[in-house]
């Protein structure tokens, strides 16, 4: 496996992990209509070229056999690196490439300064939660997120560096 940094050449596998691991993680929160515009809406070109032009930004991709498998999406502010996303084609999952991703986003953080680690998941996202808290992040707040105009509840979870 290979991760490396996203180029807009990545933009189309970055949505069809996203969607996949949307489908897989919220069957029962998110509608099918809702799933397709937050996809579109969230990993559109134009956002994601933004993104990657953005300074503090990291968006690295996981590749096996040169495909697009996952991908990790965070900003470093001051001394703070936040993850907002970290998706996987569920058919990955058990490869490790969760772990791998979460590793490289962390060493890219440190090596960019940052003292705190903040992590964003839907709280309905027990998957993703429940790596967050073996990695050893707590739930520090939660916040709202919007999705196709519906609000979601978001766990946020903290932890140094």
């Amino acid at each position: 496996m290979d991760i490396r940094d996203a180029t807009t050449s990545d933009i189309e596998s970055i949505r069809a992990v996203a969607e996949a691991a949307w489908r897989a993680d919220y069957p029962d929160t998110l509608s099918e209509d809702t799933i397709e515009s937050g996809v579109a809406h969230w990993y559109g070109d134009p956002v994601v070229e933004m993104e990657l032009s953005n300074p503090g930004t990291e968006l690295l991709v996981a590749l096996q056999d040169g495909e697009a498998v996952g991908f990790v999406h965070g900003h470093r502010a001051g001394e703070t690196g936040t993850i907002l996303r970290l998706h996987v084609d569920p058919a990955h999952r058990e490869a490790g490439v969760e772990t791998a991703l979460f590793d490289a986003i962390e060493e890219a953080f440190a090596a960019d300064g940052a003292k705190t680690l903040r992590g964003t998941a839907l709280k309905a996202n027990d998957h993703v939660t429940e790596l967050y808290r073996s990695r050893g992040f707590e739930q520090v707040d939660t916040e709202r997120t919007t999705i196709d105009s519906n609000q979601y509840p978001e766990a946020v979870f903290e932890r140094p560096a």
